[in-house]
């Protein structure tokens, strides 16, 4: 205190010191006894008032004392000694009484009474203080921070922001319920009550991220990231973030899953529960940029039977990327994956056709992802594929697995055709290829390649003897159809449909076993894509069996699945991994243009004829599309 360091004020010192400890500690202890006293005499447990420390109290007066003349006689000393408060929020009351800057600095202090965690940084300070006074700017937030300094105390953010708030709860209690100015206060006070300054602030943080000094919620600083849901739990408006998308995306993620069970609105239940399901895959990556979890919780949303909110979350502000049309759980009726996929035409429209392990097929419109019918169940035990064609004018979907029969059943009514054992061990492959004017169904196996007529006449010519085939396409080289099949022992053959011969040896680029088949054209040649155990894409040239350019790598595991499809014009292809990735490939580049996190592991693909990518997981089935605008 400059005003009595002088060796003439030693004794107004001493005055001042002895009255403050009688006020603070003496005065105080005589009321704690009295009030133990009058509690036991009337059976009742004593009231604890507040603590906040004599030592406390005492330094905050003297530092008042910095702002007020000094006295010069013992006798003053002592009568203002006397006035010393008992309390912290009187003390700051006693200070704010005697300062020009007073409204200000009160709306500042009252800005960091709402502080949460380890404190305010100064830029949201200055934004809830003109909350509680028009005079209070955020041009001199730092200078009213600095005048508040005594109540306050400050650590550094990880990025080198100071954060602000009271030092004690008792100046925080105090300055809730009197933000602007002091009240008359009932005998009791109830401090569990939700203060009407608590509103003020979350509707001031609130407006500035929907237009205000942030204007999105991508711009807003990290302290309203991570804290935007306590003020909002405070009040009771919980609802109002977890249904707004973009809040989702960018608030801090473990703030947020604490505070999920307190959604009370439908809406708001299914957004928690959206977001708590793809945070679980969130916490498996080191790295979630915003656009991978915009996409997470777009597909996790039509996972849970919520395709709309799914849509609303995947189309962003910036437009482009994919989203979920529809998502629907394998009906397994106990333990089970789901192994093939492909698209049939049907009197209802297309409709997905789908296979599992538990031997049964299912159909499923394009459009929405309903069922058609009952499932095509019969199959005895694990089905490996599912193909469709329209023969003699009627729709028929081909299904086969470890029984080795393949069966064929009418896509429109679900009734089975035909069954007859395929002859070439477990079926892991069925293709369709119009020869002439028949339609052949091609299975491929553990034991063989064989080709038949789908209405039930003897195997027709040629039968390739081919061992551990896993997947078979069919496409045109040089005006006639060739077979090209991939097998276990890394091999990749191209047949010729006709009489069976191999159009030239084995190309065997892979280093390990080849899962998986797609065929399409580019700069009008035909072209082979490949992929499987060891991890990486190939692009053959089917006109003489040669490698173009190097293998596209970027899974991590083996390949279970690929489609060829264009995209913006240019050749695609997509690869879907078992380690739970699709990915975009720009085939004439080879580029890698997108890559998709998907649930589980990726077990079929096939591209639908409005464009859309079906897809299989472990236990789903869904179908992905372009968001309007789309970019690839």
């Amino acid at each position: 205190m400059p005003g009595y360091a002088s060796a003439a004020q030693r004794p107004v010192r001493q005055a001042l010191a002895t009255t403050i400890a009688d006020r603070l500690v003496v005065e105080g202890r005589r009321e704690n006894a009295a009030r133990s006293y009058w509690a036991a005499r009337l059976g009742r447990t004593p009231a604890r008032p507040p603590e906040w420390g004599a030592f406390l109290v005492a330094g905050m007066f003297v530092a008042y004392l910095d702002s007020v003349v000094p006295v010069t006689e013992p006798k003053a000393a002592a009568l203002l000694g006397a006035t010393v408060p008992r309390s912290l929020p009187a003390v700051l009351e006693l200070e704010l009484g005697v300062r020009p800057d007073r409204e200000r600095l009160r709306a500042t202090l009252a800005a960091l009474a709402h502080a949460k965690g380890e404190g305010m940084p100064a830029d949201v300070v200055g934004l809830v203080a003109a909350g509680f006074s028009a005079t209070a700017h955020g041009d001199d937030v730092d200078a009213l921070v600095n005048a508040g300094r005594f109540y306050l105390r400050t650590t550094v953010e990880r990025d080198g922001t100071t954060l602000y708030r009271l030092l004690h709860q008792s100046l925080a209690d105090h300055l809730r319920r009197s933000p602007t100015g002091v009240r008359a206060h009932a005998a009791t006070v109830d401090t569990s009550a939700v203060p009407a300054s608590a509103t003020v602030v979350f509707d001031r943080l609130l407006a500035a991220v929907r237009g205000g000094a942030w204007g999105r919620w991508s711009s807003a600083p990290p302290y309203l990231l991570r804290h935007a849901i306590h003020h909002a739990t405070e009040v009771g408006r919980v609802d109002e973030l977890l249904t707004d998308v973009e809040f989702l995306l960018h608030a801090d993620r473990a703030t947020l899953l604490s505070e999920l069970h307190r959604a009370s609105s439908d809406d708001a239940r299914t957004s928690a529960e959206v977001y708590r399901r793809a945070a679980h895959l969130w916490s498996s990556r080191h790295t979630y940029d915003v656009e991978s979890r915009r996409w997470t919780l777009a597909l996790e949303a039509a996972r849970m039977g919520k395709p709309e909110l799914g849509q609303r979350i995947a189309t962003g502000p910036a437009p482009g990327g994919w989203r979920p049309r529809w998502s629907t759980a394998f009906p397994f009726g106990g333990p089970g994956r789901v192994t093939a996929a492909t698209c049939a035409d049907s009197d209802t429209g297309t409709v997905v056709v789908a296979a599992g392990t538990t031997g049964t097929v299912v159909r499923l419109r394009t459009l929405d992802g309903t069922p058609v019918g009952q499932p095509l169940a019969g199959h005895a035990g694990h089905l490996s594929a599912v193909e469709a064609a329209r023969v003699d004018g009627r729709n028929l979907v081909f299904a086969g697995g470890a029984d080795g029969h393949l069966r064929l059943w009418d896509a429109d009514s679900g009734h089975l055709v035909d069954t007859f054992p395929a002859r070439c061990g477990w079926i892991n492959a069925i293709a369709a290829a119009r020869r002439g004017d028949s339609v052949l169904a091609i299975t491929c196996g553990d034991e063989a390649v064989r080709l038949w007529n789908p209405l039930g006449t003897p195997p027709v010519p040629p039968v390739v003897s081919h061992r551990w085939g896993r997947a078979v396409a069919v496409t045109e080289i040089e005006q006639r159809l060739h077979v090209i099949t991939v097998a276990n022992d890394h091999g990749v053959r191209v047949w010729d449909l006709a009489d069976g011969t191999l159009r030239y040896p084995p190309m065997r680029a892979h280093r390990d076993r080849v899962y998986s088949v797609a065929c399409t054209t580019l700069n009008g040649d035909p072209i082979a894509v490949t992929g499987g155990d060891d991890d990486a894409l190939r692009v053959w040239d089917l006109a003489d069996g040669s490698p173009i350019g190097d293998p596209l790598l970027g899974h991590t595991t083996a390949i279970a699945a690929v489609a060829c499809t264009t995209v913006d014009g240019r050749p695609t292809v997509f690869s879907g991994g078992l380690d739970h990735t699709i990915r975009l490939w720009d085939l004439p580049s080879g580029t890698c243009r997108e890559t998709l996190q998907m649930p589980a592991a990726v077990t079929a693909l096939a591209v639908a004829p409005d464009g859309g990518l079906v897809v299989a997981t472990e236990s789903d089935v869904m179908i992905l599309e372009r968001s309007p605008g789309g970019r690839a």
